[in-house]
């Protein structure tokens, strides 16, 4: 039996109204414990359902391909770094070294052998980054400056490595004559 023998007269092996009034509610107290939790639940997964649905919408709406690469797919933590992965899909290795990534107009950049970057490829870039990370003209304008700095460096490095390989190139090509 269910409840202490204590609650049951044990002449006739029957429960009281009372001890009988008492499991009834303890049953209908944890019916309803439960009954809300499931409707809970049920709100929950819902909810989860239509999350899921609308980033397999955004997702299936979020391509972007360049030369065969779908620029969406590519996982970055940030901006920036995302910039740095594209840079090197959109843009050349020369174009990187011997271009500028600015939104100075060429007439006013300073004196430098550096050209802007070619404004066809610039819009994609500049599209790709807002639409990965759903940046609106503000939250893109505070990632510019890092993503700007982070790309020209990069331009600088590959433009100083390739000197110093023609360099090390060089001095190994003399020093075999």
């Amino acid at each position: 039996m269910l409840l202490a023998p204590t609650l049951v007269d044990q002449n006739l092996n029957t429960i009281s109204f009372e001890v009988f009034k008492t499991f009834a509610q303890i049953v209908q107290s944890t019916f309803e414990k439960l009954s809300d939790e499931i409707q809970r639940q049920k709100k929950e997964i819902d909810e989860l359902k239509r999350f899921l649905q609308t980033n397999n919408n955004t997702e299936t709406f979020k391509t972007m391909i360049y030369d065969g690469k779908d620029l969406m797919e590519i996982n970055a933590k940030d901006p920036k770094k995302y910039a740095l992965c594209i840079s090197r899909i959109i843009f050349s290795d020369e174009e990187l070294e011997n271009c500028l990534l600015t939104n100075v107009p060429e007439k006013t950049l300073p004196q430098t052998s550096r050209v802007p970057l070619p404004a066809e490829k610039m819009k994609v870039f500049r599209e790709a980054i807002m639409k990965r990370f759903d940046l609106n003209d503000t939250s893109f304008g505070e990632w510019w400056p890092k993503i700007k700095e982070s790309i020209n460096a990069c331009g600088r490095h590959k433009k100083a490595k390739k000197k110093r390989q023609f360099q090390e190139f060089e001095s190994s090509f003399t020093n075999t004559s």
